[in-house]
């Protein structure tokens, strides 16, 4: 392999990625985040009782 492809692709890859960085960034900070509780009374406790439920839940394989 002619050394002359490494030293151009290499860089052309670091570009591209941090290209791709960068359009990700823009497009992640247009979304709006809106203010409240992280968790409704709720939904914490639905997801308490999947946690716990879980715990209860085992898979065996059988061959």
């Amino acid at each position: 392999m002619d050394p002359l492809v490494p030293t151009i692709l290499i860089p052309a890859s670091a570009a591209v990625g941090v290209l791709f960085a960068i359009i990700l960034w823009q497009r992640v900070s247009k979304i709006q985040m809106t203010g409240g509780s992280v968790f409704r009374s709720g939904d914490r406790a639905y997801l308490l009782e999947e946690e716990q439920r879980g715990d209860d839940e085992r898979t065996t394989l059988t061959v």
